[in-house]
Parts: structure tokens; sequence; C-alpha cells
């Protein structure tokens, strides 16, 4: 692509770019190639109680399992606990919300739904069926 680019004292100078377009972990590696990013390739250990990266500290969570407006049937919900935002690893895996708003003192923790077509679904649904096990 070339770009003609008009300086403030009349001269023009034509600027070439080329681009492409890039995957989604190439582009992280690019944004920060220091930390270690998750892809689809990630390590992550789903408990009753939380989820794990690799051998990382358990990022403690709470799932749900239930009918969700606008999602389909199996979904299930999670949900950051204490307040803590997900990991890198985790948000890349997932798409996380979080609607806080600072303006006006409105918080909430960050949450995930998990559709039943995601490539970790059954990880989530044996976390939440373990989770319900746990509290039988």
């Amino acid at each position: 692509m070339k770009i003609q680019v008009t300086e403030p004292d009349g001269r023009t100078t034509d600027i070439s770019c080329t681009y492409h377009t890039l995957t989604f972990a190439e582009t992280l590696a690019e944004l920060d190639p220091f930390q270690k990013h998750a892809t689809a390739k990630a390590d992550l250990r789903f408990f009753w109680n939380g989820i794990k990266v690799g051998k990382g500290k358990l990022q403690r969570v709470f799932y749900s399992g239930g009918e969700y407006l606008n999602h389909p049937s199996g979904t299930i919900a999670i949900y950051a606990r204490e307040h803590t935002p997900f990991s890198p690893e985790i948000r890349a895996a997932f798409t996380v919300k979080n609607d806080s708003d600072g303006m006006i003192d409105y918080f909430e923790t960050d949450s995930i739904k998990v559709h039943p077509d995601h490539p970790l679904y059954q990880k989530v649904k044996d976390a939440l069926d373990a989770r319900n096990a746990h509290y039988a």
C-alpha cells in the first residue's frame, strides 16, 4: 500500500507499507513478547473450585449451570471469586465479560459463559459436575 503525506510546509512524502493478517497468537506475541500468553494449546486445568494455568496458583472460581437468556441450552457460567480478574491465559481461551463502571461505583467480577460448542466445554462441564458432587 502506498500513502502520500503532505507536510505543513507543502512538501509531499510517499510512504510505502505492507501488511498481513495476523493470527491471534501472532498478535499476542507481538504485543508482549516477554510474557508467555496462552493460545489454544494452553495448559488450563479445571478443578471444582478453580482453574490453574500449568502449575501456577489456583484462580478461584464459581461454576453455575442452568438456562441463560440469549445463550444456547447447556451453557455454563464461570465467575471469578474475590474480585480478582482472570489471568491473560484464561482471557485468551474464553470471552470474559466484566461490565464494571468506576464512574458510578458499579463493580462486578469477571464472568465467562461457556457454550456447548467451545473446545474446552467438556472440561468445564466436568468441573461443574465435580463442584455439584462436592456440595451434594
